[in-house]
């Protein structure tokens, strides 16, 4: 199977899934972009079970998110205020 087609019949269902663990659309969207963006460079012809490498690369992908958000999120809470502001220019 061809990327092309196996993003024409799963790339929704893959939406679904990963829109279900991260919830907001069009996180889920760009995110199974990137997913057929990478299969896409590799050019691999899919001879195998193409439903379950996709389900475990959208799952893998939505963690990823996650895990970068959190990230994102923990070192914003231990930033202070006072580390915003702007730098004073120097003599």
């Amino acid at each position: 199977m061809s990327p092309r087609y196996l993003y024409l019949t799963e790339h929704e269902r893959l939406e679904r899934q990963i829109r279900r663990r991260v919830g907001c659309r069009n996180i889920a969207s760009d995110l199974v972009q990137d997913i057929f963006l990478r299969l896409w460079e590799k050019a691999v012809e899919w001879k195998g079970d193409s439903a379950a490498y996709l389900t475990r690369c959208a799952r893998n992908a939505a963690i990823d998110h996650l895990r970068a958000e959190k990230t994102k999120a923990d070192y914003l809470r231990g930033v202070l205020p006072e580390q915003y502001a702007e730098e004073s220019e120097s003599p």
